[in-house]
């Protein structure tokens, strides 16, 4: 909550809007991947790469893009960390900000104030993850990239094509491979666009959102080995993602 209210720049989330926040999200895991639990002692994130906090930010309009614990770790940080406004940092019990004000950083921390920080500094520091809010056309572009050139390296052209690659996926138990997290964060983006754009002739992308959202909800009930089901949402899903403008 209080890392949220950082990145807003007021109170915009009080004590009580929070619990709320948790059971929409709890009913969100329930609905959408068939996961009973409570967020408030166990955050989770999903193959759209969400969790509780970058939930609670894309029903304000913002999508975050996720870095799990420890990716930045002994890593270059990515030009959008540095670049960025804000960034979310956490780990196993704690979720604190980076202010980017006036060209320098700052760490803003419920337990610890508000102190200058050097953002480098996240690449020495083990079992943190971090979330940074990113414009969505172009973590779009990031990922709809990340497809096309998976569907490049396996030589994928046609509908044909892609049933074989699952096919084979699926027979070396890979499931959805690489495909599952950028496809998922994907969808994941272009339902945040609707929610600020409901706009009537964005019905082919509302109608690709609730087909795949259908996929997802089966495919989450213990079919994630049901070969006729992937084939039956994914050939046409992937091919109708990566043909948006």
């Amino acid at each position: 909550m209080h890392s949220l209210n950082a990145f807003f720049g007021y109170s915009k989330i009080t004590a009580g809007d929070f619990q709320k926040w948790i059971a929409v999200y709890d009913t969100y895991l329930k609905k959408r991947f068939n996961i009973s639990t409570s967020s408030a002692t166990f955050d989770i994130t999903n193959s759209d790469q969400t969790n509780l906090v970058s939930f609670i930010l894309k029903r304000h309009e913002v999508h975050a893009r996720y870095y799990a614990l420890n990716t930045v770790h002994g890593k270059t940080l990515d030009p959008e960390v540095e670049k960025a406004e804000f960034v979310f940092v956490y780990n196993a019990g704690h979720i604190w900000g980076i202010r980017k004000l006036n060209g320098k950083h700052h760490k803003v921390d419920s337990m610890g104030g508000v102190q200058p920080f050097n953002i480098q500094g996240l690449r020495s520091m083990r079992d943190i993850g971090i979330l940074v809010p990113v414009p969505l056309k172009y973590e779009w572009n990031k990922k709809i990239d990340v497809i096309n050139a998976i569907l490049d390296e396996e030589g994928v052209r046609c509908k044909k094509q892609l049933v074989q690659y699952l096919t084979r996926l699926h027979n070396e138990k890979e499931i959805l491979g690489c495909l599952e997290i950028p496809m998922g964060v994907a969808m994941s983006i272009l339902e945040t666009n609707l929610s600020i754009s409901p706009n009537p002739e964005f019905k082919q992308i509302t109608n690709l959102v609730t087909k795949y959202n259908s996929f997802l909800v089966k495919f989450t009930d213990g079919q994630y080995n049901n070969l006729g089901l992937i084939l039956e949402y994914i050939p046409d899903l992937i091919f109708e993602l990566v043909s948006l403008q």
